[in-house]
């Protein structure tokens, strides 16, 4: 058996309860039909139920009336009862609509998209029959789509990113005991004045209303927090990273208790042990150091700004490096010179960030949260092996960005919606 057979999803009980009345709705269209066709034959045939006290010679006349009826009736063979065929095109028809449920809910059968990216027969069908939940997986999907689209036109994966990052990381565990959602977390209060206007945040407001807002419009049911996080994931796959197993039906929240910026995000740390800070900041998360080092790796994307950061001089407005002046080839369609990246290729997400940091590349930056990684012993052995291999990065990254990106979310339903 598949395990969706012995472990069905909700999604998947709730369809398969809808395939079961189908195919008995047909059964009971059938019998239905066989028994009123039946009635119907005796009818016509003017046969009469005869007594034993009626008369001799009118018993015998019914009997030979009934007799003729008989042999000029048609065979069974030759004249199948009606109804038949409409039986079976509806039991066809179901047994199509099961079948690209199953498609769609469990991937057991290859789901493909069309040269647009659009949603799946299946996922389209699941989305009419799933109820609720079903809908707003359909709107999920077009969500991704439509970022899909933006992140290869304007190369803005590293906004999309860090603005998930700095919603997600005002995360504090040690606050979870409070009323939801005054710990913080994924829950897409980064639109609040008090944070888009804090100074760890500047510049991610482009992201709220030049990217994000025209693709809200469009898909009005999905969460803030929703559609911020998987942004953030649809970039990091479309520019060449994993697809991660990413969880949706977030609630938009807003704390009542406001924190302070930095809201515990992390920093570059000029003047602090870096080490002992990082660990501050992903402990407060309940993460690890191998955690630590995996999200570090995001850093693959994207740049540090002057204007926006501080943290180096090179803003949007210059100077520039040699992977940042505009008209470079790294540049892609960013509409944004400028800056300091962290790698050579910083549109494309790959492991680069830890290959290629022990270069020390003149035209790029490594801030002491960066550098740390080489050398603290706790973190120097995840971060050895990822320079080795794209794919212990890429597994391991996919497990950190999921806790980052479900930190302090309340989910509707509670189970989340999967499969995007």
């Amino acid at each position: 058996l598949h395990p969706i057979a012995l472990h069905p999803t909700p999604a998947m009980a709730r369809l398969r309860c809808l395939a079961c009345t189908l195919a008995l709705l047909v059964a009971t269209q059938a019998t239905a039909q066989e028994s009123f066709l039946e009635k119907k034959s005796s009818a016509s045939s003017d046969d009469v139920i005869v007594t034993d006290a009626e008369e001799p010679k009118k018993a015998k006349e019914h009997a030979e009336k009934a007799e003729k009826a008989e042999e000029a009736a048609p065979t069974p063979e030759l004249e199948p009862k009606k109804g038949k065929f409409s039986d079976l095109i509806a039991a066809v028809v179901a047994m199509f609509i099961f079948v690209l449920i199953i498609q769609t809910e469990t991937g057991f059968m290859t789901k493909k998209e069309d040269k647009e990216g659009s949603p799946s027969c299946g996922d389209q069908i699941a989305g009419l029959l799933g109820g609720k939940s079903g809908k707003y997986k359909a709107q999920l999907l077009k969500a991704k789509k439509l970022v899909t689209d933006v992140v290869k036109e304007k190369d803005c994966a590293p906004i999309f990113v860090r603005l998930a990052w700095h919603d997600s990381g005002t995360y504090d565990k040690k606050n979870a005991g409070k009323p939801w959602p005054n710990a913080g977390g994924a829950i897409g209060s980064i639109r609040t004045d008090h944070e888009i206007n804090a100074g760890p945040n500047a510049g991610l407001k482009k992201a709220l209303t030049a990217y994000l807002d025209p693709i809200k419009q469009q898909v009005p049911d999905i969460s803030w927090a929703d559609l911020i996080q998987l942004a953030s994931a649809t970039a990091i796959e479309v520019t060449g990273g994993p697809k991660i197993p990413m969880k949706y039906g977030r609630v938009d929240g807003t704390p009542t208790e406001l924190a302070p910026a930095p809201f515990g995000l992390p920093g570059v740390c000029f003047n602090e042990d870096p080490v002992a800070h990082l660990k501050t900041v992903f402990y407060k998360y309940d993460m690890d150091d191998k955690d630590i080092v995996a999200l570090s790796g995001a850093h693959t994307l994207g740049r540090a700004f002057a204007d926006r950061s501080g943290t180096v001089k090179e803003g949007s407005s210059g100077p520039y490096t040699a992977y940042t002046k505009r008209g470079c080839p790294m540049m892609g369609n960013s509409l944004t010179a400028g800056g300091r990246s962290w790698t050579k290729n910083w549109t494309k997400f790959d492991n680069t960030y830890f290959s290629d940091m022990a270069k020390a590349d003149p035209e790029c930056v490594a801030f002491p949260t960066d550098s740390c990684l080489m050398t603290a012993p706790e973190f120097k052995k995840y971060f050895d092996e990822f320079a080795k291999d794209q794919n212990a990065f890429f597994e391991a990254y996919k497990v950190s960005h999921k806790k980052l990106s479900e930190l302090g979310c309340k989910f509707e339903p509670a189970g989340g919606i999967t499969g995007v």
